[in-house]
């Protein structure tokens, strides 16, 4: 069995994603994962594992490696904002390294829609968690267990 670290594309306070408030995390129906509250308004974005940009949305993306896909979800229902408040220096098929830069988020424009993030990696797989109650950005926040 191989392990593969999944860090944190910012820095906050880290939850459950079963306590996430909306029923498609909380139910873990994409897959098992964290998520983060932001610590500050204007965010910059870091990859969560080296790999592919295999899905890309104004409010999301997937970074996929080795058969893992890590959905990056910056908010919740902030598929309505269209893109508002998020800058990507990123776009499907582009190669990213662990913690590279790959937006930049103003929570400011963002209203009523909750800021929590949810990491999810997609599919039915074990993880572990590594990180307390808050991460630094890049810090690692879960490991996830790949079988052999």
């Amino acid at each position: 069995m191989t392990e593969t670290i999944v860090r944190a594309p910012f820095a906050g306070h880290v939850i459950e994603v079963t306590e996430v408030p909306d029923e498609v995390f909380a139910t873990e129906v994409l897959g098992p994962g964290l998520a983060i509250w932001p610590e500050r308004e204007r965010i910059p974005v870091l990859a969560p594992i080296s790999g592919e940009i295999t899905s890309w949305h104004p409010h999301a993306c997937t970074v996929s490696a080795e058969g893992l896909d890590i959905l990056v979800h910056l908010g919740v229902d902030t598929v309505h904002l269209r893109g508002k408040g998020y800058r990507w220096r990123v776009q499907k098929g582009t190669r990213v390294d662990a913690a590279q830069l790959i937006a930049s988020w103003d929570r400011s424009v963002i209203g009523n829609f909750m800021p929590v993030t949810p990491i999810v990696v997609m599919g039915e797989y074990a993880i572990t968690r590594l990180a307390d109650d808050a991460v630094g950005a890049g810090e690692p926040l879960f490991s996830v267990d790949i079988p052999a």
